[in-house]
């Protein structure tokens, strides 16, 4: 699916630009991902269960989530969105937990730098 590649891309590498992304879906999955980002630093108290964090984390992101949504399906018919959403949402849980572990890996990377 097109959109998921390119959900992918850009949260994990550097290369939407390459991706055919255009402005608006960019701008909108970095809000959403710096939103995700803010929230993980806020919510995570580093022993929860990690997929439970990154559901409050999702639910922190709503908003920005929609957004990115609503810029990577514009140009889908409204089945196409509805086939798309169920998909999207499976991948952003997976996004959000992915994110959850990275803020407790730099955690733990700080911590041994600061002692």
């Amino acid at each position: 699916m097109r959109f998921l590649s390119k959900l992918i891309v850009c949260l994990f590498l550097t290369g939407c630009a390459s991706q055919g992304v255009s402005p608006r879906e960019h701008n909108a999955l970095v809000d959403w991902v710096a939103c995700q980002k803010r929230a993980a630093a806020t919510l995570d108290d580093g022993v929860s269960d990690p997929f439970s964090v990154a559901i409050a984390v999702d639910s922190a992101c709503a908003s920005p989530k929609q957004a990115a949504f609503e810029a990577m399906t514009a140009d889908m018919t409204y089945s196409g969105e509805m086939y798309a959403r169920p998909r999207f949402d499976a991948m952003t849980i997976k996004t959000a937990t992915e994110i959850v572990l990275l803020h407790r890996r730099a955690m733990r990377v700080a911590g041994r730098s600061a002692e």
